[in-house]
């Protein structure tokens, strides 16, 4: 499978055009997958920016602990995973 993504001012012309082109991809092969994304919306979920504004908090009240790839991959290895 391939994957085209085109990113373009939304016109009536442009929806018709991209419409017909998604028809006759269609006539060809059954498997298509057209996924519409408005980039002028959030570009993720209101749940999901909850999430990066509670860790956002943990990070300010010094909750959160950084360490280098190279002490993760140690701590992975002690743990048993293949790095």
């Amino acid at each position: 499978m391939t994957g085209t993504m085109i990113i373009t001012d939304e016109t009536p012309q442009i929806r018709k055009i991209l419409q017909n082109a998604i028809d006759e991809i269609r006539q060809l092969t059954p498997q298509v997958k057209v996924e519409y994304i408005d980039y002028d919306q959030g570009y993720i979920s209101e749940a999901d920016a909850d999430i990066l504004r509670q860790i956002a908090q943990k990070d300010n009240r010094g909750e959160i602990e950084y360490i280098s790839a190279e002490e993760f991959q140690a701590k992975m290895h002690q743990r048993g995973f293949a790095w």
